[in-house]
């Protein structure tokens, strides 16, 4: 089980490895508390979906603006936005300790994204890691290449976004203050760190 520190990691500590943060939005910080709060615990029914079914009820949110995960559409990820896989995936390209050999299976496998290692690489909260037994699963942090020339199968972005009608746009994002975003410590394997006082 991952050992969690929260904002205890100056401004300093990432800018050469993860300079680039993802965008922030209205529902940013309660994404990475969720997680936080559970990782290493199996929430619901311990399926990937009632994770993700969990942060739209905290969230008093739904999900919209979608668009397909790529190198192209990863500038407009925010943390919080939930993945959805179309299809299984095997991950032959393990470079890290945080990923392992078989992430998540199909028919279909869903994810809220939590951070950003590099480039090409999202960091995401996901449960049901272990689909041989619902008992044995709970919510962990793992890695996902954007893009990955082994896999097959389309994932979709999806934001969340206010259940009430006739919202601004505009207010969902947070263009100033703290940045929730749970952070790969290369230092410690498997020890996450949230940063909340990154200046951009």
């Amino acid at each position: 089980m991952p050992f969690l520190l929260v904002g205890l990691i100056g401004a300093d500590g990432f800018t050469q490895v993860n300079s680039i943060k993802l965008i922030q939005t209205t529902y940013s910080k309660k994404a990475v508390r969720l997680v936080l709060k559970h990782v290493g615990k199996k929430v619901g029914s311990g399926t990937s979906l009632a994770l993700l079914t969990v942060q739209q009820k905290k969230s008093h949110a739904k999900i919209g603006l979608k668009f397909a995960l790529s190198k192209k559409t990863l500038p407009y990820i925010a943390v919080g936005d939930e993945l959805f896989f179309s299809g299984t995936y095997k991950n032959t390209n393990v470079g890290s300790t945080l990923q392992s050999v078989n992430n998540y299976s199909g028919p279909m496998h869903h994810a809220i994204v939590v951070g950003k290692k590099d480039d090409n690489t999202l960091l995401i909260a996901h449960q049901n890691v272990h689909e041989n037994s619902s008992k044995k699963a709970y919510v962990e942090v793992t890695e996902l290449l954007v893009e990955d020339p082994s896999r097959t199968e389309n994932i979709n972005v999806y934001g969340l976004w206010p259940k009430r009608k006739g919202v601004d746009p505009k207010k969902i994002l947070k263009t100033d203050g703290k940045i929730y975003e749970i952070n790969l410590n290369s230092g410690e394997n498997n020890n996450y760190l949230v940063e909340t006082n990154f200046t951009r």
